[in-house]
């Protein structure tokens, strides 16, 4: 079998040994393809050409030298995103500990003691409020026959009550 790249993809080419090699590309996991008028079996995944080499079919695999360094390349890469998806499944694996630890701590506080719900007896005193209106001090003149405060609504020298009475 011979492996080559093109059209953005590595594609298998059988040898005499047609059934061996067909049997070696599936188990691999190659897709067929018929669309460009001739079937094709291809790839565009590392892990697919990892399984290929392990499992390598009895007439043996070739690689032309183009397809080569790209699978170099590409088998470089693999192996860097190998090495950060490990790290990240270890920073996820601490992360979730971290969690359920967290949870554990906060099932063991007891907030509310023997009792379901806190009531106004269990919360500090309210601080008292203070206003922030002033009332403005009465007007100087006064009524004459009572002597209350005179408002500007009123006569000028008699409150409405002492007005109503008399």
């Amino acid at each position: 079998m011979n492996l080559r790249y093109a059209n953005s993809r590595f594609e298998a080419e059988f040898s005499q040994d047609f059934q061996g090699d067909l049997a070696a590309v599936k188990n691999a996991g190659f897709k067929y393809d018929s669309s460009t008028g001739y079937p094709v079996w291809h790839t565009i995944k590392m892990p697919v050409l990892l399984k290929l080499r392990e499992n390598r079919p009895a007439s043996g695999i070739t690689i032309n030298p183009d397809a080569q360094e790209i699978f170099k390349l590409w088998l470089g890469a693999h192996e860097k995103n190998a090495e950060i998806k490990a790290a990240a499944r270890q920073l996820d694996k601490e992360r979730k500990k971290a969690a359920k630890d967290a949870a554990k701590e906060d099932e063991a506080i007891d907030c509310f003691g023997d009792k379901e719900s806190i009531g106004p007896e269990d919360l500090p005193p309210m601080p008292e409020r203070e206003s922030a209106f002033k009332r403005p001090d009465p007007p100087k003149e006064r009524c004459m026959i009572c002597d209350d405060p005179l408002y500007f609504y009123e006569l000028p020298d008699i409150c409405i009550w002492c007005e109503k009475t008399a």
